[in-house]
């Protein structure tokens, strides 16, 4: 990042900022170097491409569309792959701004699911209805915040380098913790670490109290 800002004669805005890798190979490495940084580039997209392509192909062969007998899944896979590096594809080709601005937006919008996964590792005493609704406002925020990108919060956001996922996931654990205190849970989200603890080690964990009395 350092380089490209005291490198660089301009300053990339945009979806030009993807460039800034090559930008800086193609005035500090010969051109042949340039192309194995490019290559290079590319392989890590692809290795990125096919993780996300089986993982899709493996949520609809088995969730999105149950039933499929475990023969046929792997036909299902490779058709659900296939059309979805062919989608990729035309979306890449015809609107180059709209799949970049569905992978920004999804990778913001995936952050808010932090505060389910912490509550299940943990255990803590929230109602599941709590956790969903700061998803779904830690979501709107990161579309309102990405969508009006000259207002006064995303301009100040921008200034100083936070990023709107972040800053959608601070509203998205003040709203879950605020629930927790207002609305406490009667029937919480169990966690983990309840659930993994054996009869032995809940023994174990018994006051001197409890043992006397038993």
């Amino acid at each position: 990042a350092f380089g490209a800002i005291t490198l660089l004669p301009t300053k990339l805005e945009g979806t030009e900022s993807d460039q800034v890798l090559l930008q800086l190979s193609r005035q500090l490495l010969p051109d042949w170097l340039t192309g194995v940084v490019a290559g290079g580039a590319a392989l890590c997209a692809i290795v990125v491409l096919c993780g996300a392509a089986l993982g899709i192909g493996a949520i609809v062969s088995r969730n999105i569309i149950p039933g499929i007998p475990e023969s046929r899944q792997r036909i299902w896979v490779r058709g659900v792959v296939v059309a979805y590096l062919a989608i990729s594809l035309l979306l890449t080709l015809a609107p180059p701004h709209l799949l970049l601005t569905l992978t920004n937006t999804a990778y913001y919008g995936v952050t808010q699911a932090a505060v389910v996964f912490a509550t299940m590792v943990f255990g803590w005493k929230l109602r599941p209805a709590a956790l969903a609704m700061g998803v779904v406002l830690g979501d709107v925020v990161v579309l309102w915040l990405y969508l009006d990108k000259h207002g006064p919060v995303s301009v100040w956001l921008a200034e100083h380098g936070v990023n709107l996922g972040a800053a959608a996931l601070v509203l998205n654990i003040l709203f879950v913790v605020a629930t927790r205190l207002f609305w406490p849970a009667t029937d919480p989200v169990r966690g983990l670490r309840t659930e993994g603890r054996t009869p032995a080690a809940v023994e174990s964990t018994a006051t001197p109290s409890q043992v006397g009395a038993c």
